[in-house]
């Protein structure tokens, strides 16, 4: 493994320790160099102060030799000058002798000097004893026999000239010593510095170099995690970043590929929605376009075959009852489950208000519908189909336990569910308003708006047809002996009666008050007349079973033939039921057409049959009676 393999398969602690013991090795390394260029530079300059110590005791020395030959001079001259004494003569030059002798003693010891230097001293010195001791002896001498001692003096000369030769050549040797060492301090300072400098830019290079390294093989590191990074942010979910390393690298590795899996699943979740959003768009779009139920049942299907083209599906639907459950739609590849629930609350997912799935119908828990079917066991998936907290029906869609639905196609069910619910509920309240809005609530019938309007559209399509005015006689009478209950049940019976004779195509309705109105399809003002003789049969045979009051009904006739206007058709039928009033009630009248030039501005005016109406004024005064 070479060292770039070795520093990348190190973790980030121990490439942040080898930084630090680097660093720390560096730093050592140059204390320790400092500290040696120091302790070198201390013992030269040591040996420069000793050396210039010895120097100085050699001058010394050569100070007191030649103040020594002084102090003999001085006792040749006692008793000749009156100040000098005797003893303190020879004590000056005991005490110069000794001094001599113990300078040269003290620079013998000098071991920074050179070995025949420290030779020559050591001969100095006893060469300087003798000396000290021939200077005591001739000073003595001096003292007692002067004319000896001067004779001796010669000699005393030649050793101080000798010694102060040796001492001469012995200072310029130390002299030179001490230069040398001088020399020495200096070169080993240059030394110093230059180890100093050398050993530093090795130390920075190898710090440097190591650094390097590990700082290449964590940007690396780094740079690759950045790559990932960024792919993920580019959108590419798939890229991972973790070598399965337990280093903190490692770790961050393991974060960003975490964080991608998150990402990958928040938007695989988000991608679901986003598809189970589009096709509740789509289903809610289509459900939109359905204004009958089995519209919405036709649009069911083919919603089932979207959501799998392989599970049997089916929507049970109850009837206005809520009694029963019929199959309104089925898948219409895969076909019908066969559920056998036959009423809503028979079903748990109606029960429980939610949708339910049953993994298979072995379970324990499954629903008693599902087992015992001719595919086998089977799984399930049954959502409740309300309104407005209204159970309405069930959506059920099955397959195997190998191959149930998956939960995506589950959803589907409950989003279809509940917009089937919803769609079938308002299509049933809005027909239920239809009817409502088209319908006397006291009898039953269509209103007088439903009424013209099936005229006009009689008249439009040029068919055959009639219109019958219809009015109970006396039915003010009526209302005011037996009370309102009694005649709104009046209204009842007649209604009953009015239904139960006319055929498919014919239409009957409350006008307004107690006056009807029939629309008589493919039929003249004859086949009018046998339907409405019909009808004062049925009404006498109803009446004879006590319910309400005996009362007949008058009728006005009018057909096709007699105008192509509906209003013209109207006030026709109209002044037919007045001649019929006229007539002594209880009987019909077929209207005359000639009798439209005799009608007015004004339309009758039931309130008040008293007035002027524009008809005939016999007519008139007959309605008048009638009424």
């Amino acid at each position: 493994m070479n060292l770039p393999s070795l520093v990348g398969a190190m973790s980030l602690r121990a490439k942040l320790a080898t930084l630090n013991a680097a660093v720390a090795a560096a730093l050592l390394l140059l204390a320790m160099l400092a500290w040696q260029s120091s302790s070198d530079q201390d013992v030269a300059q040591a040996r420069q102060v000793r050396l210039a110590e010895a120097l100085h005791l050699n001058k010394q020395a050569d100070m007191v030799h030649d103040a020594l030959r002084s102090d003999v001079l001085a006792s040749l001259l006692i008793g000749q000058v009156p100040q000098l004494a005797q003893e303190d003569v020879l004590r000056h030059v005991a005490d110069d002798a000794q001094e001599l002798e113990d300078a040269l003693d003290r620079l013998s010891t000098f071991t920074e000097l050179p070995a025949e230097l420290i030779e020559q001293v050591r001969r100095n010195r006893s060469a300087a004893r003798a000396y000290g001791q021939s200077a005591l002896e001739l000073a003595r001498q001096a003292l007692d026999r002067r004319e000896a001692a001067l004779a001796a003096l010669p000699a005393f000369d030649g050793q101080f000239r000798h010694l102060v030769g040796e001492l001469e050549q012995q200072g310029a040797q130390i002299g030179e010593a001490l230069r040398e060492a001088q020399l020495m301090a200096a070169r080993e300072a240059t030394r110093a510095r230059r180890s100093l400098v050398w050993t530093c830019v090795i130390t920075i290079g190898v710090a440097s170099a190591i650094v390097a390294l590990m700082t290449l093989a964590i940007r690396r590191r780094l740079g690759e995690l950045c790559s990932v990074a960024q792919a993920i942010a580019d959108g590419d979910l798939t890229r991972r970043a973790s070598t399965g390393r337990s280093d903190e690298l490692g770790a961050l590795g393991a974060a960003v590929d975490r964080m991608a899996g998150s990402l990958n699943t928040m938007i695989d979740d988000m991608r679901r929605e986003a598809r189970l959003a589009a096709f509740g768009q789509r289903l809610s779009d289509a459900l939109d376009m359905a204004d009958r139920e089995h519209q919405v049942c036709t649009v069911a299907a083919r919603a089932m075959g979207e959501v799998s083209a392989a599970h049997p599906m089916e929507l049970l639907i109850s009837d206005s009852s809520r009694a029963q459950m019929e199959r309104v739609a089925e898948h219409p590849g895969a076909g019908s489950p066969g559920c056998g629930v036959r009423s809503p609350y028979d079903c748990v997912a109606v029960r429980r208000g939610t949708a339910v799935t049953f993994d298979s119908s072995a379970d324990l828990h499954a629903c008693e519908h599902l087992r015992g079917r001719a595919c086998g066991t089977a799984s399930a998936v049954c959502v409740p189909v309300t309104f407005m907290g209204r159970a309405l029906g069930v959506l059920h869609a099955a397959g195997t336990p190998e191959r149930p639905l998956s939960p995506a196609q589950a959803q589907q069910i409950t989003v279809m569910g509940g917009q089937l619910g919803m769609r079938i509920g308002t299509v049933r309240a809005f027909e239920r308003t239809q009817i409502q809005a088209a319908t006397d609530t006291l009898t039953g019938l269509p209103n007088r708006r439903t009424l013209e309007q099936r005229l006009r559209a009689l008249v439009a399509s040029g068919q055959p047809h009639a219109v019958v005015m219809c009015d109970l006689d006396h039915f003010k009478l009526l209302n005011d002996r037996y009370g309102h209950a009694t005649g709104d049940a009046a209204l009842r019976v007649f209604s009953e009666v009015l239904r139960d004779t006319l055929g498919d195509g014919d239409l009957a309705g409350r006008w307004g008050g107690e006056e009807f109105t029939l629309l008589l399809a493919q039929a003249d003002a004859l086949a009018a007349q046998r339907t409405v003789d019909a009808i004062r049969h049925q009404l006498a045979a109803a009446l004879r079973g006590g319910r309400v009051p005996l009362y007949t009904a008058s009728f006005g006739i009018a057909d096709a033939s007699m105008s192509s206007r509906p209003e013209e058709l109207v006030q026709l039928a109209d002044m037919a039921l007045y001649q019929a009033k006229a007539a002594g009630r209880d009987c019909a009248r077929i209207a005359d057409p000639a009798t439209l030039a005799m009608l007015g501005k004004d339309a009758r005016r039931r309130d008040d049959p008293t007035g002027d109406t524009g008809i005939d004024t016999s007519i008139d005064t007959v309605t008048a009676e009638a009424w």
